[in-house]
């Protein structure tokens, strides 16, 4: 894959921790641009940016997780300088948790959290 895995967001780099945001089915970044303004410095909020998805719509969406989560993992190491979180919603809250399963497998280190919502 070619393309960042996060999207530009006015962030806030000195935060103490970074919030990467997982969308659900076919959603995107768009649904997370309010957050950085909502935490203020008290996160730096990181929408992740999927293939086919927004700024990245001329790529080949990847439909199987085990195809998303190598790559993306790959993608997301520069950004792992600092603690982190991971939130997501409905199958990004699946994704989210696949992604934090290989990053602590990979002895990356373990999310601050992991937030889910509407999934079990």
């Amino acid at each position: 894959m070619t393309g960042r895995w996060t999207a530009e967001v006015r962030g806030a780099p000195d935060a103490g921790v970074r919030l990467f945001c997982f969308a659900h089915a076919g959603g995107g970044p768009a649904g997370f641009r309010s957050w950085q303004r909502e935490f203020g410095q008290d996160a730096d909020i990181r929408p992740v940016l999927l293939p086919g998805r927004e700024s990245r719509s001329r790529e080949q969406p990847l439909r199987r997780m085990t195809d998303i989560v190598g790559p993306l993992c790959d993608g997301l190491l520069p950004l792992l300088d600092r603690p982190y979180a991971l939130f997501g919603h409905s199958l990004g809250a699946a994704l989210a948790y696949e992604v934090a399963r290989e990053l602590a497998a990979r002895g990356w280190g373990e999310p601050r959290h992991l937030f889910v919502s509407a999934r079990r």
